[in-house]
């Protein structure tokens, strides 16, 4: 099998209002392509920028929380960081590991999900790979317009136990109009090391720039 056999036997449980949701705890990685451009009226402003992000993950359901790890691409310069997100704690933090530089935060919201929500349209199952490689999976589409904003969220989890796959979002949101592309790969159930939520003791209260804000609210499952 293409997943590992313990990570898809893990089934899902449901939220409320939603058709399936991810394991509870999980890590791996995430790979994200993603361009946006300013819009003026129907003409685009200015050369597209685009970013590419490859994140080791660590998704806690059961506890709030959230730890990502990894660098991006920002037009040619590679950032290499660290952030955890606890929930329940209401706090953020964002780490430059190789400049010792800790950033401590306020989060804003409620911890969400992995969840397909349950207005989403089916969008059929289907299978990759071939023959003993195969892996069977579902698809689902999220048209989001509110605010001003037209987003579409499509994701395809795996029809044994709901575990993210691939997702694609693009639209305009907040005057700009974007595509972005993740790949979620090397996927096991559980938390290897807990001590990976654990913020370090150099941390300061300050101000965060967020690295991509265009997903936030309408992403489905990427973390």
């Amino acid at each position: 099998m293409i997943l590992q056999a313990v990570l898809v036997a893990c089934f899902a449980s449901v939220a409320l209002g939603s058709i399936c949701c991810s394991p509870d705890k999980w890590e791996g990685y995430q790979f994200t392509y993603g361009e946006f451009a300013q819009r003026r009226g129907s003409l685009l402003a200015g050369k597209p920028a685009f970013k590419t992000t490859r994140l080791q993950v660590s998704y806690n359901a059961a506890d709030q929380k959230v730890a990502t790890y990894g660098n991006y691409t920002d037009n040619g310069q590679v950032v290499k960081f660290k952030s955890i997100n606890d929930y329940k704690a209401g706090r953020g933090y964002y780490i430059l590991p190789a400049q010792r530089i800790c950033s401590s935060f306020q989060l804003g919201g409620q911890f969400q999900r992995a969840c397909v929500p349950d207005n989403a349209e089916d969008q059929g199952p289907y299978a990759f790979g071939v023959g003993d490689n195969r892996l069977d999976v579902q698809g689902y589409q999220v048209k989001s317009r509110k605010n001003g904003d037209d987003v579409t969220t499509v994701v395809t989890v795996t029809q044994d136990g709901c575990v993210p796959v691939v997702e694609n979002m693009w639209g305009t949101r907040s005057g700009l109009t974007f595509f972005s592309n993740v790949g979620f790969n090397d996927l096991t159930a559980g938390i290897k090391d807990p001590s990976v939520f654990q913020p370090p003791d150099y941390c300061e209260e300050g101000p965060v720039e967020k690295l991509d804000f265009l997903h936030a609210g309408y992403s489905i499952m990427r973390q």
